[in-house]
């Protein structure tokens, strides 16, 4: 009886937990459905990590930008801002900050910021091309692909001093 009475309870968790989810996913497509009636495309989204916000890219007349979007409050915010092409964002493990590729430089180099916005900060600087960030799980180093002609190479990038570390 007691066993009956846990799985009916544990199926009606599931179906208002599923009820939720849907809710929020329409409530995104709804709101990303209206920033793409006023853009060209949206592409690349990210949950963050507590999964009340999204980043993604808006290619707006071939300047793409990033922004972040809410889901709880609904606002939307451009994170990047900026006149140069901004793409490939990640959220950081404690969904502080989001890095991102850049061409703010004339190359492609590795930016990051704070989810709202501010502190804005170039960690990569080198003739390669740095592309596809990647966060570690503690936070403390980004990898990055670094591509120079047809020299490729993985790295990590250290955000206490910003050194680079390349393997090959």
């Amino acid at each position: 009886m007691l066993a009956g009475l846990l799985s009916d309870f544990c199926v009606e968790i599931l179906v208002a937990l599923l009820i939720a989810i849907l809710a929020m996913c329409r409530r995104l497509w709804i709101s990303l459905h209206a920033v793409k009636a006023e853009t060209e495309s949206i592409n690349i989204l990210n949950w963050s990590p507590d999964g009340q916000k999204v980043c993604y890219v808006i290619d707006h007349k071939g300047n793409r930008e990033i922004f972040v979007y809410d889901l709880i409050t609904e606002n939307k915010l451009n994170l990047t801002n900026s006149p140069a092409d901004d793409f490939s964002p990640v959220w950081s493990p404690d969904g502080k900050k989001v890095a991102f590729v850049s061409e703010q430089n004339g190359k492609r180099e590795i930016y990051i910021v704070n989810a709202d916005g501010s502190n804005l900060q170039r960690i990569t600087n080198d003739p390669a091309e740095d592309i596809c960030p990647e966060w570690s799980p503690n936070g403390e180093r980004i990898g990055i692909i670094s591509r120079k002609n047809v020299d490729t190479r993985i790295s990590k990038v250290n955000l206490e001093n910003f050194i680079i570390d390349s393997t090959n």
